[in-house]
């Protein structure tokens, strides 16, 4: 990088990718329905949507491990891109496990929010899609990023414990229960060895779930381009698969879909131990953004 051993006699770098980069590295941000000008490139096809998704899982990890927060900001807040407060992490004083979960939240969302198609929703419309997808977001990056580390169970980016031994046992959860909390969906990415290309658009493909009846169905007109958009996103996987598999595209394709239930399945295992802990500690305060994406599940 042209940024390296920089001191203050040194003339700035003109390489524009570093500087790009550099900018990325402290928090800029490029509205998505930018990238996707006919300016830059060609509208609605697979690389314009991969480009544009790898750049927003960029910006979410760049965040995710630069920044926290220690507000309590409620869903429609982030919705509506109010009382968000970011700070930049202190390297003295590691975030603790809550504190990882809670930027994790911020960090999903934001990805989500900065799809260009949430531009065309009402704010009712992207509050029912993230409602019912984001947690399910964040298992599959926790999920995926735990896979390319080895860890072997769900973990924080800190290497804390998603679901610790601790809570485990004071639920009197069995073991083969918390095995497959902590690693079912890791197992399924990993028998399928699936890619950051595949993840990303698996992501978005079930995010854009037109028959949503919990916490609340989506209005007639979002259903309708809702499913619109997921025909045209599971029209880029095929390609991406028919692309990178050639001859074996027909069986990959129908085995990343399978990873639906799996996810469901997870999230159900999931949502239980959310109630008993609910139970167990009925005096607990969350935060609200957490509350606002699991209770009406609970």
């Amino acid at each position: 990088m042209c940024f390296e051993n920089l001191n203050e006699n040194s003339r700035r770098p003109h390489c524009k990718l570093c500087r790009f980069h550099k900018c990325m590295k402290v928090g800029m941000f490029i509205k998505p329905s930018t990238l996707m000008s006919p300016k830059l490139w060609e509208r609605d096809t697979i690389s314009t949507a991969l480009k544009q998704l790898h750049y927003l899982n960029t910006k979410r990890t760049t965040l995710l491990m630069s920044k926290c927060s220690y507000g309590n900001p409620r869903l429609e807040d982030m919705v509506r891109r109010e009382n968000i407060a970011l700070v930049s992490q202190d390297p003295n004083q590691p975030l603790k496990e809550n504190d990882w979960r809670f930027i994790d939240i911020i960090t999903t969302i934001e990805f989500l929010l900065n799809l260009d198609f949430m531009e065309e929703l009402d704010i009712t419309d992207q509050m029912v899609l993230l409602r019912a997808f984001a947690s399910k977001a964040i298992l599959l990056f926790t999920a995926f990023s735990s896979m390319e580390k080895d860890y072997g169970q769900l973990m924080t980016p800190g290497g804390h414990e998603i679901v610790s031994e601790a809570l485990l046992e004071k639920l009197e959860i069995t073991q083969e229960m918390a095995n497959s909390i902590k690693s079912r969906m890791i197992g399924g990415l990993s028998e399928l060895s699936v890619t950051e290309d595949e993840l990303l658009l698996i992501i978005v493909i079930f995010f854009l779930d037109p028959v949503i009846t919990v916490p609340q169905p989506l209005s007639s007109m979002a259903v309708t381009y809702v499913a619109s958009k997921r025909q045209m996103y599971s029209q880029f996987l095929l390609e991406h698969c028919q692309l990178m598999q050639q001859d074996g595209w027909q069986k990959r394709l129908p085995e990343l879909y399978v990873l639906c239930h799996t996810l469901n399945r997870n999230m159900r295992e999931i949502d239980k131990l959310n109630i008993l802990a609910k139970l167990k500690y009925p005096t607990s305060i969350c935060k609200k953004l957490y509350d606002d994406i699991t209770m009406h599940r609970c």
